[in-house]
């Protein structure tokens, strides 16, 4: 039959050359049975007819409802034998409709036959989804989700949806280790549990998406590469895990956690405030005992962890410093502040200071081993003042880790925490990278460019020697403390290319002057809370140490 027959029409025969398997095909994983299926189209030819269609204006054919596998052991033969036999397939061509209804028509199959896995359904409905919403121009409820696909055949209810829906959008970081998931582990295990991590962080201010960029998609990252295929999967240890890490981002123990977590899911309606309350009075009297403590030596060293308090937010890699190393990047030699120096100055040879030792550097990183602030801030509470006294509802106490879950909402705000990294050995422990796109790029999100430069001059990074303590493989490192000839002189190019100019002084006074928005309250919020970072070091540095400069 010619390549260019129309539609619809009784069994004929294409030439195997002239189909192709359909690319979306939900079954990611290799057939095991392919050997077998292989042999049996040797011994007796492919006994079924394929069902085909062809997109309009295609050249070639696409497996339509199942079958690729079959295709692929015959196009096999052909190119192995040349026989004859294998040239040509018999199908059934049916009329192109849509894009959903081929993918509905391979998933029915898989279906029928009971081989798909998890998670190769999941990502398979999920795409369907996709394409019916870009078919009908309209977003679909999980309602309408539903009632569309048993419009073609596909009886998925609301829960299974969800469930899909979640491990799709949520779960990817873990990879290959996807491939072994069960939909109880995702429905009964994984799920609820972040769901309720993303309820939680929330009434401290961080958003669900700067909470998986920053905390669980890390933790996911890290599960992937440990996991070992010889084991089952173990999605409590997974849950643990990221419990582990969200206690860390809210700067309080794992109890403390446990127990907020479990009057949240008692009383959804609860403020921050009054979690924190009955959440204390939980821990003081013991009644969350039943809820166990996950800080074994296991657990800390699956993440990395030496300290319950020793990692900064979403990055177990890096832990505090203890001074020397990365921690004088905060003050210059000649004594000016870091936040007078702006890109253009080359560092010295070797890319910045890293012997420093002695009071100054211990002083010089705000997170350094033994420095506690003289009150504790709570993460997300915008209404606390220095001269607030401490409270026993008070779950952190270093006031590094009280700026960061206000850094990270406040990157959220400005639609920058792409951007915003943590590494340890920084004054604040963070940096903000080189944006993939343009600041000035997207007009809708004109708080970008100012969110972009205020975290830049808190973080020190215009400072070359702060700059050199970035990682090797940072692009802002690489423009500002140039290895080479061909990169020397890149930061004036990448102001305007990327960063859409330098940040007016004028335009930041405006801004945090005006009357306030979401962004600016958090500005405010951040600023504030870098002071009491500074507070906090004055007061623990030794008498004999010269005060810090002003401007920082």
């Amino acid at each position: 039959m010619p390549a260019t027959a129309p539609s619809d029409a009784g069994v004929t025969v294409l030439r195997v050359t002239d189909i192709e398997p359909y690319e979306h095909n939900p079954r990611q994983s290799a057939n095991p049975l392919f050997e077998t299926i292989k042999a049996s189209i040797r011994q007796r030819g492919m006994d079924a007819p394929l069902k085909v269609t062809r997109r309009p204006g295609a050249a070639h054919y696409v497996v339509a409802a199942g079958g690729n596998t079959r295709l692929l052991a015959q196009l096999q033969l052909w190119q192995e034998t040349a026989d004859r036999r294998f040239e040509t397939v018999p199908v059934v061509i049916k009329a192109w409709c849509s894009e959903s209804d081929v993918l509905a028509g391979h998933l029915i199959e898989n279906e029928q036959r009971s081989d798909l896995t998890f998670w190769d359904k999941a990502q398979g409905v999920v795409a369907l989804k996709a394409a019916l919403e870009q078919e009908r121009a309209a977003a679909l409820s999980l309602r309408q989700w539903e009632s569309a696909l048993l419009d073609l055949g596909l009886q998925i209810g609301k829960d299974v949806l969800s469930t899909y829906l979640f491990a799709v959008e949520r779960l990817a970081p873990l990879g290959p280790v996807m491939a072994t998931l069960s939909r109880h582990d995702v429905r009964d295990q994984l799920q609820p549990r972040f769901r309720c991590w993303a309820r939680l962080a929330q009434r401290f201010g961080l958003g669900e998406a700067a909470l998986y960029a920053h905390t669980l998609d890390p933790v996911l990252r890290r599960f992937a590469e440990s996991y070992q295929t010889t084991r089952s999967f173990d999605a409590t240890e997974l849950a643990q895990q990221g419990e582990l890490a969200l206690a860390q981002t809210l700067q309080m123990a794992v109890p403390a956690l446990q127990s907020l977590l479990a009057l949240l899911d008692q009383s959804p309606e609860l403020a921050l405030d009054a979690l924190r309350a009955r959440g204390a009075l939980a821990l003081a009297d013991g009644s969350n005992s039943t809820v166990p403590a996950v800080t074994s030596r296991r657990y800390r060293q699956a993440n990395g962890i030496h300290h319950a308090d020793a990692v900064s937010p979403g990055d177990s890699r890096f832990g505090r410093s203890t001074g020397g190393g990365g921690g004088g990047g905060a003050r210059r030699g000649d004594g000016r502040s870091a936040f007078h120096c702006l890109p253009g100055r080359q560092a010295p040879s070797g890319g910045g200071r890293t012997g420093r030792t002695g009071r100054r550097a211990r002083r010089g990183c705000p997170g350094a081993a033994g420095l506690r602030a003289p009150l504790t801030v709570s993460p997300g509470d915008s209404h606390r003042t220095e001269g607030d006294a401490g409270t026993a509802t008070d779950l952190a106490t270093d006031p590094v880790d009280a700026l960061q879950p206000v850094l990270l909402a406040f990157a959220e705000a400005t639609h920058c925490a792409d951007c915003l990294h943590w590494h340890a050995g920084l004054p604040f422990r963070f940096y903000v990278e080189v944006p993939t796109l343009p600041l000035d790029l997207n007009p809708a999100r004109p708080q970008r460019h100012a969110g972009w430069w205020l975290l830049a001059f808190l973080s020190g990074q215009l400072d070359p020697d702060v700059a050199g303590l970035l990682p090797d493989d940072s692009a802002w490192r690489r423009a500002v403390v140039p290895v080479d000839e061909d990169t020397e002189g890149q930061v004036p190019l990448l102001i305007p290319a990327a960063l859409g100019g330098q940040l007016a002084a004028d335009a930041l006074v405006a801004w945090l002057t005006r009357p306030p928005d979401v962004a600016g309250e958090r500005a405010w919020q951040c600023l504030q809370r870098a002071r009491q970072v500074w507070a906090a070091r004055l007061h623990a540095a030794p008498p004999d140490d010269p005060p810090a400069s002003s401007v920082a």
